[in-house]
């Protein structure tokens, strides 16, 4: 459906490495995210699929605003899936 799977668990990192790679990867974020780093991981990854490992309530609206946002002004083309621990 979305093609290979990348793991990284550093949004700083996944944002620097994203942009060099394949078109064809679907990125997932497993790890610690803090709402402050959600829009700059959402807008810096376009094609990151799931973010896995969402403790708080902050952190999913945070992701639920940077996803609006990136697919009204067409920097994303589809919902981003979120895992909630």
């Amino acid at each position: 459906r979305r093609g290979p799977a990348r793991l990284i668990s550093k949004a700083a990192e996944l944002e620097q490495r994203a942009p060099h790679l394949v078109d064809e990867i679907a990125w997932r974020y497993i790890g610690a995210l803090q709402s402050n780093k959600c829009k700059a991981l959402v807008t810096g990854v376009p094609r990151l699929a799931c973010v896995e490992t969402v403790d708080r309530a902050k952190v999913a609206r945070a992701l639920d605003m940077a996803v609006g946002a990136a697919i009204a002004s067409g920097a994303r083309a589809s919902s981003l899936d979120v895992l909630v621990q």
